[in-house]
């Protein structure tokens, strides 16, 4: 038989984990929830698939010049080594960009209808006759 003493330290850890995981959704958003890297006049990776308002931080790590320029409109400008530029993609669908530069360097960014939420494991000790482990996720 479970005591109530037991029961009231469960649902005081429950309570507390919840409140921790209330803590954590309030956090800023990541500086960034997919990031592209420009190597060898190539966008790595050339495909990316993302949740809706998600950030996305390319960077130049060539040694030559490029850009980030969408069909729909927004343009990087000429990013130099260790340059960077962000977007974020509020609305579900597919964003094709190129580098002006250097034309045959292409890439695409889908953009899912959910959004980005980052996953949190908060372990919970519960110190009963099992010993058991549990957590919320």
């Amino acid at each position: 038989m479970i005591s109530i003493r037991r029961i009231i330290w469960r649902s005081l850890l429950t309570l507390l984990a919840l409140a921790l995981l209330g803590a954590l959704r309030a956090w800023p958003a990541r500086a960034a929830d997919a990031t592209v890297d420009i190597v060898n006049f190539a966008f790595q990776p050339a495909a990316l698939t993302v949740g809706l308002n998600a950030t996305v931080v390319w960077t130049n790590r060539d040694i030559a010049a490029h850009t980030v320029t969408f069909n729909d409109g927004p343009d990087s400008g000429t990013l130099n080594t260790n340059d960077t530029f962000s977007r974020v993609f509020a609305t579900p669908g597919t964003y094709n960009y190129i580098c002006n530069i250097h034309p045959s360097m292409t890439g695409m960014v889908t953009v899912l209808e959910v959004p980005f939420t980052p996953r949190v494991w908060i372990p919970l000790i519960i110190n009963d006759a099992t010993g058991a482990t549990t957590g919320v996720e």
